[in-house]
């Protein structure tokens, strides 16, 4: 997988943490699963460790999803390597929910993967109880292939990425 890469949609700009991001109110920290996918326990070692990640080019993709002109976060995609494939976390402020963010920011990441980054599959997991991101899922056209008891998870291969794309012009 290569280092992170700046992707841009119609309204959104996701780009690697920078340092000026510390005075921003990432809202997203907030969020118990955001510490769970980071590693990082605190805004400051959570931009530290991603620096030194971005300097030393290891293997990582870890982007924050911004407002096209004001620079305003929305937040955070996560990218890792799978056989294959890739898996995706993604989280949007509370605030900001329901308003297009998430599925624009993921239309534009599987979009980068499978156009750029090669990926034959990408993988997305849900909790059972959210069902708003399992609904946008499965609009996204992600095929559940498994579950335990608090995961749905769900795939899509760059086959019917195609054949979507190639039909609805978009995912």
């Amino acid at each position: 997988m290569e280092n992170t890469k700046l992707i841009i949609s119609r309204r959104l700009i996701i780009r690697k943490f920078e340092n000026e991001d510390l005075e921003k109110n990432l809202e997203f920290i907030k969020d118990p699963k955001f510490f769970y996918f980071t590693n990082a326990e605190t805004k400051e070692e959570l931009i530290e460790k991603t620096a030194k990640n971005y300097k030393e080019k290891v293997d990582y993709n870890f982007w924050h999803i911004v407002k096209k002109g004001m620079n305003d976060s929305i937040g955070v995609v996560k990218a890792f390597d799978k056989i294959d494939g890739v898996g995706l976390f993604i989280i949007i402020n509370k605030s900001l929910r329901n308003r297009g963010y998430g599925r624009e920011a993921l239309e534009a990441v599987i979009d980068y993967f499978f156009t750029f980054g090669e990926k034959k599959e990408i993988y997305l997991k849900a909790e059972k109880n959210n069902g708003a991101f399992k609904s946008l899922i499965e609009n996204l056209h992600f095929k559940k292939y498994d579950e335990d008891m608090k995961y749905s998870y769900y795939k899509m291969d760059n086959l019917d990425y195609m054949k979507y794309f190639a039909i609805f012009g978009e995912i």
